[in-house]
């Protein structure tokens, strides 16, 4: 449901329970700060739901504190840091007080494990908890109440599995024991238009959709493009057809979006060498094009196509499986 309407939809349903999976900022011309979202959604909550919250969120999880709640998380997971490498971190100063937060475990952006050393505020502890994740060969054990309960990874993506354990703990409050939901987990599947795997000849085609024009969902896919394993091809799609509707162009959002996760130096653009410079463009010295572009003709290789609309764009490829499409990729510039 659109957290936007909850003030509207809750005056005449009242759910048993609600689930939020996590509050992350949007763009200016929709849902803009998480602060601002979180209130309306503490305000509108009906006060006997109970609520499913995000424990390694430290917004969501403090979402209309009056009501009963439970909260899942995932215990640590390779990558994981002691600090925000992300150009957005929506929950820097305590929620409660003001005062500085102290992280001690960051997953991306505020998601992970913070207390104030002021007021003493802090994530919650999981009453769901996912250990022992192993992405390699997409497994996890979810913990709850001491005992631990072996389920298979639907993805590898840590967002991905905040989603799993998420349905785990929604379902297990509804009644359903562990190992009914792991027998379904085995079969379930993500939506061949938000992510899919295709081999082209001699290359691994992968597809991934993101929100248009939320910085943070983009930045997801591009953390994840940068952490595969071996040299990428990358060919970034993005539309506003939305805009042309009703809307003037807003491009604000990309101020936000981690693009330097994309210049690496396992990534490139398809097709070999990047085009020359047009009318304009002071080459590589130009900030827009900071990315380093290179030919990816070796077997094995991998392209990742990170889409950010909602609808679909076909990609083709001429029999050699040499690719027709040239992109440039580009950081944004900064002041």
């Amino acid at each position: 449901m659109d957290e936007r309407y909850s003030p509207r939809i809750y005056n005449a349903v009242k759910p048993d329970f609600i689930v939020v999976t996590n509050l992350f900022r949007d763009s200016l011309t929709r849902n803009a700060h998480p602060g601002y979202i979180a209130d309306i959604l503490t305000e509108s909550f009906p006060k006997t739901a109970k609520l499913i919250l995000n424990a390694d969120d430290i917004i969501s999880a403090g979402v209309a504190p009056e009501n009963p709640r439970v909260y899942f998380g995932i215990d640590h997971l390779p990558g994981d840091t002691d600090r925000c490498v992300n150009l957005v971190n929506d929950a820097i100063l305590c929620p409660r007080c003001g005062a500085p937060l102290h992280y001690d475990l960051v997953r991306y952006h505020h998601i992970g494990r913070a207390a104030c050393p002021h007021c003493g505020y802090a994530t919650p502890q999981a009453d769901y908890l996912a250990t022992q994740v192993d992405p390699e060969s997409r497994t996890m054990v979810l913990e709850e109440k001491g005992q631990g309960y072996p389920y298979h990874l639907v993805a590898d993506s840590p967002h991905n599995i905040y989603n799993m354990v998420t349905v785990i703990a929604a379902l297990r409050e509804l009644g359903y024991d562990h190992g009914t939901i792991a027998r379904h987990m085995e079969t379930a599947q993500i939506l061949a238009t938000r992510l899919s795997e295709e081999v082209i000849g001699d290359c691994t085609v992968v597809i991934q959709m993101a929100k248009e024009k939320n910085a943070l969902a983009n930045s997801r896919n591009f953390d994840a493009i940068r952490k595969a394993p071996g040299r990428k091809e990358i060919l970034l799609m993005m539309n506003c057809l939305n805009l042309l509707k009703d809307w003037s162009e807003n491009p604000s959002w990309m101020y936000d979006a981690d693009f330097e996760f994309l210049n690496q130096e396992d990534g490139g653009c398809p097709g070999g060498s990047p085009p020359p410079p047009g009318p304009g463009s002071s080459g590589p010295g130009n900030r827009r094009s900071g990315a380093r572009r290179r030919g990816c003709r070796s077997p094995g290789r991998e392209a990742q196509f990170s889409r950010s609309c909602a609808s679909f764009s076909s990609i083709c490829a001429s029999r050699a499986f040499t690719w027709k499409l040239r992109a440039t990729l580009s950081t944004p510039w900064r002041m």
